[in-house]
């Protein structure tokens, strides 16, 4: 079965840039988000699950890669059965779900916060800073764009880590045991997002998705450019040789509005990405027959920048990670309904009515389609993402994505017709 997918982003609703940080993490999540350098023969995809690993409880190995605000305290009425929590050295709260040290970060609590935030002082720098003052160490070089448009990249792989293990040793830190590998069981029904984003023996491409960095002026370093605007755009080859941008990759069509996928004031800084958040739409076409979008809440963008000789920058070890939440659930299957219910609608949709009845409520079968990923296993509100407590109803409503790619330098001629 095909697939094909495509993102799309829209501004966040306020939120902290905090991330939450684990309170117990197994050993695959010593590796922080830069620390593993992945060849094809050790994808995430090929990691194993330890033995002890169980994707089912909620409030195992949550993570995060920044000093996080304090979490409200749970409604003591609302969790008559839950004991108090002993929370593990290092973190805090009532849910243990920041470091106690506002120094530290990642998901030991073993890191120092990013010196650019304002963090108190901190023995070691954040990745890519250094020396006594942790300025930055590391950077891009050069970087170019082409005519008009500036530095771009195409992704050239892309994928979901195959369980918790494979997810925190490629770096993701969602909360819960899964790590942001759930959708990895909704992508086995629909085919490998790899294949969509290399070309075929005829050379077609059958997902173009382009990330270009606006703001970024030819020749600038990453450390001299930062901060910009990353945008996501969905493309086809030109005719001509490069990479044309879609109409439907901007607000209404109309290439002189604002592009729909885009992360405002991104750092790239000591040759490393950071954006967002931003709520991030993954939109999936089944068989070229049924699309629809899994609204990503709290997405947030990391990896590796590289200049290269040609136009435009590499990006390794990327990440783009977030939630799905049962509100956001529940408007994709609100879409589907509407879909299956118009006159002449894709057949593929009786298939799909067998897995997510869509005569019900669609907050049912909301619940179905996370169930069918193993059910939530993260709590996400107006303050962003925390652990669930099971022992409270209702408590869980998120589900934890973290989505793999490589990027390479690409050639932006054009809007397409």
């Amino acid at each position: 079965m095909g697939c094909s997918l495509a993102l799309e982003l829209d501004d966040p609703a306020p939120a902290g840039d905090a991330r939450p940080a684990v309170d117990a993490a197994p050993a695959a999540a010593d590796a922080g988000p830069g620390d593993q350098r992945r060849g094809d023969a050790a994808r995430p995809r090929d990691a194993g699950r330890p033995a002890d690993a169980d994707p089912t409880r909620a409030d195992a190995t949550p993570a995060g890669d920044a000093a996080p605000e304090a979490d409200a305290a749970p409604d003591a009425a609302a969790l008559p059965d839950a004991a108090p929590l002993a929370c593990p050295d290092g973190f805090a709260g009532p849910r243990c779900d920041r470091c106690a040290d506002a120094a530290r970060e990642g998901p030991l609590c073993d890191r120092c916060v990013d010196p650019r935030r304002g963090a108190p002082a901190c023995a070691e720098c954040a990745p890519g800073f250094g020396g006594a003052d942790c300025a930055p160490v590391a950077d891009t070089g050069a970087v170019r764009g082409f005519g008009d448009w500036p530095p771009t990249a195409r992704l050239t792989w892309a994928d979901i880590p195959a369980d918790g293990a494979a997810a925190r040793a490629a770096g993701c830190r969602t909360w819960g045991a899964r790590g942001g590998s759930a959708l990895s069981a909704l992508l086995a029904l629909t085919g490998p997002l790899a294949d969509q984003v290399q070309p075929d023996p005829q050379g077609d491409i059958a997902l173009v998705l382009l990330a270009s960095f606006a703001g970024w002026i030819d020749g600038q370093s990453g450390n001299e450019a930062s901060p910009v605007d990353l945008a996501f755009y969905v493309g086809e080859r030109s005719p001509v040789g490069g990479f044309l941008v879609q109409r439907r990759s901007f607000e209404q069509g109309d290439p002189a509005r604002p592009p729909l996928n885009r992360f405002a004031g991104a750092d790239v800084v000591g040759a490393r990405l950071r954006a967002g958040p931003a709520v991030f739409r993954l939109t999936l076409d089944i068989q070229d027959q049924l699309p629809f979008s899994l609204p990503i809440e709290d997405a947030r963008v990391s990896g590796a920048l590289a200049g290269r000789d040609g136009p435009g920058l590499d990006v390794a070890e990327g990440r783009i990670e977030g939630y799905l939440t049962r509100d956001g659930l529940t408007q994709t299957v609100q879409a589907l309904q509407q879909t299956c219910a118009q006159p002449g609608a894709p057949a593929l949709c009786d298939t799909v009515a067998t897995l997510i009845p869509l005569d019900r409520p669609p907050a049912q079968g909301a619940d179905l389609l996370a169930g069918l990923v193993g059910g939530y296993e993260a709590r996400h509100d107006a303050t962003g993402a925390h652990r669930c407590l099971r022992d409270a109803p209702g408590d869980c409503n998120a589900v934890g994505v973290c989505l793999l790619f490589e990027a390479q330098g690409a050639r932006v001629v054009g809007v397409a017709p």
